[in-house]
C-alpha cells in the first residue's frame, strides 16, 4: 500500500522537508519515490525512528558516513535523499551538503526576485504614479488571463522571501554566509563634533559611477573636507571642515563578499568607511591616506581584476534596467499607435514612461560609460 504528498515548494527549504520526512517515517510512512513535480510516494509499514539528510548533486556515499549508519533511501534526477536509522540522539555524524543545492535556490532567487521587483515597478507604482497625477480612478477590466497573472506572480513572490531566507541558512550551513562586517571607521574628531557642525552632501546614484565618487571624495579631501561618515543608504556624505589631506579611495562592488575579505583590506591598510549588502549587490567605500611623495595606494594590483569588477556593475544594473526600459518603450509604442490610428490615446501616459525610460535608461548607460572610462585608463597607461 502507498499514500502520495504533493509538495511542490519543497527544494526550497531541504531542511524542513528533512524533518517533515522524518515525521512521516515515525507515523509509518516511509519515502519509497520522488516523482517529478514535487510528488512523494511512501510505503507505508511499521513506524520507524529516522534521520534524513536531503542534497543536490551530491557525492558518492562515503564509507565514513555508512559506518555511521547512513544508506541512500532514493536517488531522483539530481536529487539524493540519504537516511539513518539509528535513534535521532545516536545520529553525531551527518553528510555535508554540496555547495550545488545553494547555487540552484539562489539563480532560482535572482530570477523570480527580478520579476518581483520589476512587476511591481511596472503595476504598482506606475499605477498609483498614474493616477495621482491624473485623477482618473483605475477600472478593472474581467479576462480569464488575470487568473494567470495572479497565480504566476503569486509564484514570483512566495518563491522570491522563501529563497531569501532558507538561503541564510544554507549560506550558514556551508560557511559562506559567515562573513564579518565591521563598524565604518569613524573618525574621533568627527564623533566629538556635535551633527549640526557636520557639513551634509547628498549624493545619490553614485554606485552607476563609482569612479566619480571617488574622485569627488578625494577632491573634498585635498580641499580640507574630512569625511565623517556615510547613511546606511548610502546616499548622504557627511563631512567636517579640517585639514587637506591625500586619501585614496575605492568604491568595490561585490555580488557577495568573500570570506575574510574585509579583513584582508584592514591588514592592507585600508579604512571601511561604509558597507551595505543587497540580494543582487554589495558596496563597500574604503579610505586610506598617503603621505605626499608616495604613490596612490590601490586596492587591486591587477587591472583586470578592476575591469572585470567595473564590468560586473555594468551587467548587473543592465539586467535590471533594460527589461524595463524595453516595456516601458511597448507602451508607448501602444500610445503612438493610437494617435496614428485617430484613436484615444493618454498624454500623461507617454510622458510618465518617456521618463521612466530616460531613468532607467540612464542607470545602463552610465554604467557602461564607467566601465568604458575604465578601460580607456587601463589602455592608455599600458602605452605609456
Amino acid at each position: 500500500m502507498t499514500k502520495k504528498v504533493f509538495r511542490p515548494f519543497w527544494s526550497y527549504d531541504v531542511e524542513s522537508t528533512q524533518k517533515w520526512l522524518s515525521e512521516m517515517a515515525a507515523k509509518g510512512y516511509h519515502l519509497q519515490a520522488l516523482e517529478w513535480g514535487g510528488m512523494f510516494v511512501f510505503a507505508v509499514n511499521e513506524p520507524q525512528s529516522i534521520t534524513y539528510f536531503i542534497d543536490y548533486k551530491s557525492n558518492p556515499l562515503s564509507e565514513s558516513l555508512k559506518e555511521a549508519g547512513w544508506f541512500q533511501v532514493l536517488k531522483s534526477g539530481n536529487w539524493t535523499v540519504l537516511g539513518n536509522a539509528n535513534p535521532a540522539a545516536e545520529v553525531h555524524t551527518f553528510p555535508i551538503r554540496s555547495n550545488a543545492l545553494l547555487s540552484r535556490n539562489q539563480i532560482i532567487m535572482y530570477v523570480t526576485g527580478f520579476f518581483a521587483v520589476t512587476h511591481f515597478i511596472l503595476f504598482f507604482l506606475t499605477g498609483l504614479i498614474s493616477r495621482i497625477l491624473t485623477q482618473i480612478p483605475t477600472t478593472f477590466v474581467p479576462s480569464p488571463f488575470w487568473s494567470v497573472h495572479i497565480l504566476f506572480y503569486s509564484w514570483v513572490y512566495y518563491s522570491f522571501i522563501k529563497l531569501f531566507i532558507t538561503n541564510k541558512s544554507l549560506e550558514q550551513e556551508s560557511g559562506e554566509g559567515v562573513t564579518f562586517t565591521p563598524e565604518p571607521y569613524s573618525d574621533p574628531e568627527c564623533a566629538a563634533l556635535s551633527p549640526d557642525r557636520l557639513i551634509r552632501r547628498f549624493k545619490p546614484g553614485w554606485m552607476y559611477a563609482p569612479d566619480k565618487l571617488e574622485h569627488w571624495l578625494e577632491t573634498m579631501e585635498a580641499q580640507g573636507y574630512n569625511l565623517c561618515r556615510i547613511d546606511p543608504m548610502g546616499s548622504m556624505f557627511y563631512f567636517m571642515k579640517g585639514k587637506p589631506r591625500r586619501v585614496a579611495y575605492h568604491a568595490d562592488f561585490n555580488n557577495k563578499p568573500e570570506s575574510g575579505y574585509f579583513q584582508i583590506h584592514q591588514d592592507a591598510g585600508w579604512k571601511i568607511r561604509y558597507s551595505r549588502t543587497s540580494f543582487m549587490e554589495s558596496w563597500t567605500i574604503l579610505s586610506r591616506e598617503y603621505r605626499e611623495g608616495e604613490e596612490k595606494p590601490q586596492i587591486y594590483s591587477d587591472a583586470s581584476d578592476s575591469l572585470q569588477r567595473a564590468k560586473k556593475v555594468a551587467v548587473t544594473y543592465s539586467a535590471f534596467s533594460m527589461p524595463l526600459v524595453i516595456i516601458y518603450g511597448g507602451f508607448i509604442l501602444q500610445q503612438i499607435n493610437a494617435i496614428r490610428l485617430d484613436q484615444a490615446y493618454r498624454t500623461d501616459t507617454i510622458f510618465l514612461f518617456g521618463m521612466s525610460i530616460i531613468i532607467f535608461g540612464s542607470f545602463t548607460v552610465r554604467s557602461w560609460l564607467f566601465y568604458r572610462r575604465l578601460k580607456n585608463r587601463i589602455c592608455t597607461h599600458n602605452n605609456a
